[in-house]
Formats: C-alpha cells, structure tokens, sequence
C-alpha cells in the first residue's frame, strides 16, 4: 500500500485522530514491582512491555480503538472527550485532536492509561481517506505513515513528565469490529472491518484519592518543504483534572 497519499487537511481534521487517556493495568502489589523494576525514571507508570490485566500496552490500545468506533456518534468520548469504562478494572478517556480542558470522575482503585497521539487505520474506510488498508500489514503501514509525523510529544502525570516517551509508542495487533451508521470513521453505513493503531500510550497504576491532572502535549506535522506529500499542522494541548473518589 501507498502511504504517500495526498489527504486535505479538513479530511484529517475531520478524523479520528485522538489524543486520548485510557485506563489500565494490574493492581495491588504488583505496582509496587513494576515501578521498582527498571523503571525508575517513570514511578508513576509501568514499564513499555509489562503485561497489565493480562494484556499488553498494544492489545489495550486495540480495545479502545473498538470502543471508540463501536459506540454510536452521539456522546461518543471520541468526539466530545470523556471518560468512559473500558474493563471491570480500566477507566478510558479520550478527546479529540486539539486543546481541552476536560473533567472526569474515577472511582478508587481504578486504573490509568495515558495515551498521547495514536492513529488507526482499517478495512472499512475507503482508500482515499489516506486511513485504508486490506491486510494487517497495510493497516500497520498505514497507521505507522501518520504515526511517524508525531512530534514533540509530552505526557504528564500531576505535573511530572513521562521520561524516554519514545519507549512507549506501539502498535496494536489488528483487531475486528462492527460500526454503526453513523460512525466516528465518517463511513456511510458503517459496517464490519479490520483495523490496526500506532501511537504512544504509557499505563497507570490506581491514583490515590483527590484531585489529579494528566496533561498531554504535541502536534501531528506534514510539511511539503521537508518532502511530504502535503501540508498539515494539527497540534494537541489536552489537560484532564481528575477527581478520585
């Protein structure tokens, strides 16, 4: 596949291209583990590769992916930013590509997942959307062609930020799902695909009780002067005040 597409930029803007807080990861001792182990430069969060829940950083990403597409347009965080449950144990949050100040009440005990920009790629949107591949290879191509114009990415945890970000970038395994008509994919319809996603996430244990706030800060960038196929500038300034409760 083509990852040279030319794409306008009111079609990029009118995608879902995320900035995004998802929940997730073990609780109870094992946070103690992971932030002792390798990890120091980040005690707030879990190493890239350990497991949480039984899954890895890019299995979670694939199951937020499919909430996200699965769940109608109306209220769907994707579009208007919230936090929503992804998991008995995983609190999600999302919001679109831009600056935000958001709200969201968590319940005690349960867990974070801070995603920076992350990108999907599927079967069902159509090849000149720039977001289209058949196979799991050419979604993961796909994805990884916007993925890879990320810059100066940050994420924050109560003020601190998340050190080596580029540890943290992953892709999902491609994952099935069926959307609704109408779709935060912009597809008449709506339907079954297959998608893959590449972006940045990084795991959270449960925060402590009060007041939190995650902060997430960059820009997707394409620019014609530095030989990509067009010009665009999207940049992300997303801040959620969190109430443990």
């Amino acid at each position: 596949m083509k990852t040279t597409r030319i794409v306008s930029p009111t079609v990029a803007r009118a995608r879902g291209l995320l900035t995004s807080l998802v929940a997730v990861t073990a609780l109870g001792a094992g946070f103690a583990a992971f932030a002792g182990n390798g990890n120091a430069g980040n005690p707030r969060v879990i190493p890239p590769h350990a497991n949480a829940f039984g899954k890895s950083l890019g299995e979670w990403s694939a199951a937020w992916w499919k909430f996200g597409i699965e769940h109608p347009v109306d209220g769907n965080p994707f579009a208007v930013g919230g936090c929503f449950d992804l998991s008995p144990h995983v609190v999600g949050f999302a919001g679109p590509l831009a600056t935000h100040t958001l709200y969201c009440t968590v319940p005690a005990g349960k867990a974070l997942f801070i995603a920076g920009i992350t990108i999907e790629c599927s079967s069902l949107e159509p090849p000149e959307s720039g977001f289209h591949g058949d196979t799991a290879e050419e979604q993961a191509e796909c994805a990884r062609f916007w993925a890879d114009h990320i810059e100066n990415l940050s994420i924050e945890i109560d003020g601190r930020s998340v050190q080596n970000i580029g540890a943290y970038r992953v892709v999902s395994p491609q994952f099935a799902f069926t959307a609704p008509d109408p779709n935060i994919l912009g597809v008449a319809g709506g339907g079954a695909g297959t998608g893959v996603a590449d972006g940045y996430y990084v795991m959270v244990p449960p925060l402590p009780k009060g007041l939190h706030t995650t902060r997430v800060r960059g820009v997707l960038r394409f620019s014609v002067a530095e030989g990509d196929p067009f010009d665009l500038e999207l940049p992300t300034d997303t801040t959620f005040h969190i109430t443990v409760e």
